[in-house]
């Protein structure tokens, strides 16, 4: 993978650093933690509005209810995806545990690639990033008729250089079953257009291993796309400068022998077909080598 300086450190340096934190992290443990919060440690905010948001003017006390992290980036720089490909970190959101509060895993919308000099391939967002959080509410809530809310945000964007930006979001939302939609809702449902669905609900797709190539076919397609979850480059697709990205109906994806290891093969598939996008979850066993 590729190093650039983030703050005077690598890429590398940054993602084994981590967070020291006893908040529940809902986000992928990749930032870098500092104690300060002045502008100059964190000169990513110049570059990044974020703000903590809910769809809806209350929060169900019975059923689950969604929040957002909404960043809005200046245009030329851009922020990443949960796999940030060749470069890059993806942004953390971490809530602060509420007794009877159940935060689900972050929804990622499909980023778009992004290659430079047909040697590094990234995964990222350019103006606007809305992570959909789920929040389930049980019968040891004890919070009243409002969930006070305190998340910590930590994110890189980048252009000709990274710049890393961390923000305290807070938030009181009324606790009702019902309540009309937010302002933001539309910003919701924007998001969840670029969500997949699974695969196995699209029946025109199909999928085989031919030894360590895993061939993807979409019937009447007429560009595929592949953005793998894995990052480690042990088990990553080869050349997916070249290979992850064709205008036919069929992909061909190359692997070496640790991509056995694995428990599933999986990451999104963006399929257009008649001029229209559709994103797939591509969930697989792998190839059984033996």
């Amino acid at each position: 993978m590729a190093r650039f300086t983030l703050n005077n450190l690598s890429c590398a340096q940054a993602a084994a650093i981590g967070l020291a934190s006893a908040w529940l992290t809902v986000g992928v443990h990749a930032a870098v933690a500092q104690d300060t919060k002045s502008s100059a440690a964190y000169p990513g905010n110049e570059f990044v509005n974020v703000r903590l948001t809910s769809e809806k003017s209350t929060v169900a006390l019975s059923g689950t209810s969604d929040l957002a992290v909404i960043f809005d980036i200046t245009p030329g720089w851009h922020l990443y995806w949960r796999n940030p490909g060749d470069s890059g970190l993806p942004p953390r959101v971490a809530f602060k545990p509420i007794d009877g509060v159940t935060f689900g895993p972050p929804q990622w919308p499909v980023p778009k690639r992004k290659v430079e000099g047909d040697m590094l391939l990234d995964y990222i967002y350019e103006r606007e990033l809305v992570l959909i959080v789920p929040v389930t509410l049980d019968a040891r809530f004890a919070g009243g008729s409002s969930l006070s809310l305190t998340a910590e945000v930590e994110w890189l964007v980048c252009k000709e250089r990274c710049l890393q930006g961390r923000a305290i979001l807070t938030a009181s939302i009324p606790v009702a079953d019902g309540g009309s939609l937010s302002p933001d809702a539309k910003r919701f449902s924007d998001a969840r257009a670029r969500h997949p669905i699974l695969a196995a609900e699209f029946k025109t797709c199909e999928s085989r291993w031919e030894g360590l190539r895993l061939t993807i076919r979409v019937k009447d397609a007429t560009s595929l796309t592949f953005f793998p979850y894995e990052n480690d480059e042990n088990v990553y697709p080869h050349d997916l400068i070249r290979d992850g990205s064709v205008k036919s109906d069929t992909l061909r994806l190359r692997y070496g022998e640790d991509v056995a290891r694995l428990k599933r093969v999986a990451g999104i598939l963006s399929v257009t077909r008649s001029g229209r996008e559709t994103y797939l979850e591509i969930s697989v066993k792998p190839p059984d080598l033996k």
